[in-house]
This record gives structure tokens, C-alpha cells and sequence, in this order.
């Protein structure tokens, strides 16, 4: 992902989402992609670059539910949102 970014004005906000998704850190990272998607003017391979993250973190958080909350999980399923360019679905507060 750092390298589809390399020069961009977002660069140090992905290198800091890059540091915290390789620590496991995922609720650090979301915001910032959240920063990085929603800035706009993203070219297809960076798009496909947060994607490609965005659905190994959905990966790794299902697979390790005592280790990632829902809410982090659903986090992602956002991000995933805004990056086609629509809001995401809203839920109902419990």
C-alpha cells in the first residue's frame, strides 16, 4: 500500500495506517484510512491498494473475534463503503 502512495500528500497518514495494521492495531488504523479515503482523488491502484488492506484486516479480525470487537470489524465494513464513494449503512443503536 506505501508504494501506491509514495509522493502523495497522504503519504505519512498511510505509512502511519501501514505501522499500525502490521501491529494488529486496527482501531488506530481505521480512522486514518477513513482521513486517506475520504481526502478523495485516489488513483485506481491506491483504491485497490486500501482495498486489498481493508479485506485482509476483515480476514484476520473474523478470524480472531476475542482479539477484534465488533465494532472494528464494522469499522472496516465502512471504510469499505466509502470507498465506493457512498455512506455507509447505518445500525441501529442498542
Amino acid at each position: 500500500m506505501e508504494k501506491s502512495f509514495q509522493g502523495a500528500a497522504s503519504q505519512t497518514d498511510v505509512s502511519t495506517a501501514v505501522t499500525a495494521i502490521k501491529g494488529g492495531d486496527y482501531a488506530k488504523a481505521v480512522p486514518v484510512l477513513q482521513k486517506v479515503i475520504k481526502a478523495g482523488g485516489l488513483t485506481d491502484e491506491q483504491k485497490d491498494a486500501i482495498s486489498t488492506a481493508i479485506t485482509g484486516m476483515q480476514i484476520v479480525a473474523s478470524q480472531n473475534p476475542n482479539k477484534y470487537s465488533v465494532e472494528v470489524y464494522q469499522s472496516l465494513s465502512d471504510l469499505v463503503a466509502y470507498l465506493d464513494g457512498r455512506e455507509p449503512a447505518r445500525r441501529p443503536v442498542p
